[in-house]
């Protein structure tokens, strides 16, 4: 039986962009196999709401609810079931849960909660009554009305988006009021990371990028665009971050 998988994505741009990245849909049909898609890290935390099925993430089952996904160091593989639905949102990184006014206080997971109504109640009833089509414009202005405006501090935001592939990170300090060991402490505290792993996600990431734009990129040259030292820096940075090899992944794309 062959998998028929839709996943679409929203890249957020205007002031919400400042907390979060996208928001995105997944589902799979009713006829269908268990679909199974790698999730890699960037640093950053997010939510999935499952509508109808169930998922498989981190070798835990998921059901009908409100999941929170924090930063992992590594890529995760979700399974999705037959009848999938689901939503979610992708922060930027530095940016937790707590900037999103109705997950203060909250578990990982709503689904055995009390009955008391909240507003992530709300959202995951609106949406199991929405058309699968209008769920992310909708998700998109809830997160807008529902988003703070409190922030971790504007040094680290500041010093985290100026990290990219290719930066030294010794070089983004005198950007900063904050002394780099300040940064370290706080992108620790923040993300749970160091500036230094955060990078190595970001090359990942980037070099993902390129193989989606481009299947058929040549291996040595995406090594250097993505700021790898070589082929073989990218392929155990690939493997040990992303859970493949940079072939692997080019081959899945084609």
């Amino acid at each position: 039986m062959n998998s028929t998988f839709d996943f679409r994505l929203i890249e957020i741009d205007g002031p919400l962009n400042q907390q979060v990245q996208a928001v995105w849909s997944a589902s799979v049909s009713i006829h269908s196999e268990p679909v199974t898609k790698p999730l890699f890290s960037d640093g950053a935390s997010g939510a999935f709401i499952i509508l109808k099925g169930e998922v498989i993430y981190h070798d835990q089952t998921y059901k009908q609810g409100v999941h929170w996904i924090p930063v992992k160091k590594q890529a995760q593989f979700i399974t999705m079931s037959a009848g999938l639905e689901m939503v979610g949102f992708r922060f930027q990184a530095g940016i937790s849960k707590n900037s999103v006014s109705a997950f203060q206080n909250a578990s990982i997971s709503y689904q055995n909660k009390n009955h008391n109504t909240n507003a992530v109640d709300k959202l995951q009833g609106a949406l199991v009554h929405i058309k699968q089509a209008d769920r992310l414009s909708f998700l998109c202005d809830w997160l807008q009305q529902h988003i703070q405006q409190a922030t971790p501090s504007n040094a680290l935001l500041n010093f985290i988006r100026r990290i990219n592939h290719k930066t030294e990170i010794q070089g983004i300090e005198k950007h900063t009021p904050l002394s780099l060991r300040q940064i370290e402490r706080q992108f620790k505290s923040q993300i749970g990371l160091t500036p230094k792993y955060y990078q190595r996600l970001i090359r990942v990431k980037t070099a993902i990028g390129f193989i989606r734009q481009c299947p058929t990129i040549n291996l040595v040259d995406l090594a250097t665009e993505a700021g790898f030292s070589d082929q073989a820096h990218m392929n155990r940075e690939f493997r040990m971050l992303a859970g493949m090899t940079p072939k692997e992944y080019q081959v899945s794309k084609q």
